[in-house]
């Protein structure tokens, strides 16, 4: 499955604002603890939670979204995340939402 850099872009932008609403800071505090116990190289172990945890609660939110193809398999989110990192505005975002869950 092929993912846009477009639509790497919108889910950055929306676990950013996700992460940077007070509302979350319990799951917050969760997943900078999943990031704190993470002892896998690179903390992918960590990072590929979140990703699923943000399907997940985008899903419930709304059945339709677009990140509902991703709810059995992650991998080709957290693939086409790798594959759009050289690109200057994925990695801009990546950088902001790591140092937020940091």
């Amino acid at each position: 499955m092929s993912v846009a850099k477009e639509f790497v872009v919108e889910a950055l932008q929306g676990l950013q604002a996700w992460a940077a609403d007070p509302a979350n800071a319990g799951a917050m505090g969760e997943c900078k603890a999943m990031v704190d116990a993470d002892g896998s190289e690179g903390k992918v172990e960590s990072k590929m939670g979140i990703l699923k945890r943000m399907v997940a609660t985008r899903c419930a939110e709304k059945p339709d979204s677009r990140l509902a193809a991703f709810q059995e398999d992650i991998g080709p989110l957290w693939n086409a995340l790798q594959e759009h990192r050289e690109d200057p505005e994925v990695d801009k975002l990546y950088e902001q939402v790591k140092s937020i869950m940091s």
